[in-house]
């Protein structure tokens, strides 16, 4: 194996793999999707397009794997499928009815998050509130949050613009391992076969020797 390559999630940095990533002696690259997308408008942008970018920006192989959380595996999903490189999701999908979305109007919550409204300190307080106060993901999901209410406008839509934009192609091969905890408050389980963690969508964060050792017990299939 020549690279693992770690993609974030939405509004997400790559320090979100800080508590996995050094149990990996491999060469390692970290990709930035606030970087890589930048903050002019992409219309139509899906996540084939970010993938077949990455793929030949970075010179993505068979003999690659990535590892993707959240977004960043549905961005893995994608990558495979142009390089047949190996992918391992964590708290991601494959099919798009796996994600919550709080309504179903992407053209709405485009507009939305255009005008400031969707990420904001009122409805972080809400989520916070509702979803994660006094859990031991409360602080990952408050930076998070907090790099959507302060990035770049345009930025955040173009990275929520490769989930809204999502279809799966039925050729598309499966991702090589799927990690998921089954009190994920943001993806459903996946209808296939998922390695069970603890934990919720950040469990990377909260359970990292769990996700790690799925991956070892993984690395050492190939």
């Amino acid at each position: 194996m020549n690279r693992i390559i770690f993609i974030h999630g939405f509004g997400e940095k790559p320090s979100i793999f800080d508590k996995i990533h050094p149990a990996f002696p491999h060469v390692k690259l970290f990709i930035d999707n606030w970087m890589e997308l930048g903050n002019q408008r992409r219309k139509n942008y899906t996540a084939l397009d970010y993938a077949s970018h990455l793929a030949n920006k970075y010179q993505i192989t068979p003999n690659d794997l990535i590892i993707g959380h959240s977004l960043g595996g549905w961005i893995a999903y994608h990558t495979k499928f142009i390089t047949n490189c190996k992918a391992i999701q964590i708290a991601s999908w494959t099919d798009m009815d796996r994600v919550k979305f709080p309504i179903n109007n992407f053209q709405l919550i485009a507009l939305l998050v255009k005008m400031g409204i969707t990420f904001n300190q009122f409805s972080k307080f809400y989520f916070l509130k509702k979803q994660y106060k006094g859990l031991a993901s409360e602080q990952v999901f408050i930076e998070n949050y907090d790099n959507l209410i302060k990035g770049n406008k345009t930025n955040v839509l173009n990275q929520l613009m490769l989930i809204l934009h999502g279809k799966a192609n039925d050729n598309m091969p499966d991702p090589d391992l799927r990690i998921h905890s089954h009190n994920d408050r943001l993806i459903r389980k996946p209808k296939q076969d998922f390695h069970a963690v603890n934990g919720d969508h950040f469990n990377l964060h909260t359970h990292p020797d769990e996700v790690i050792q799925a991956i070892q017990q993984y690395l050492k299939t190939i």
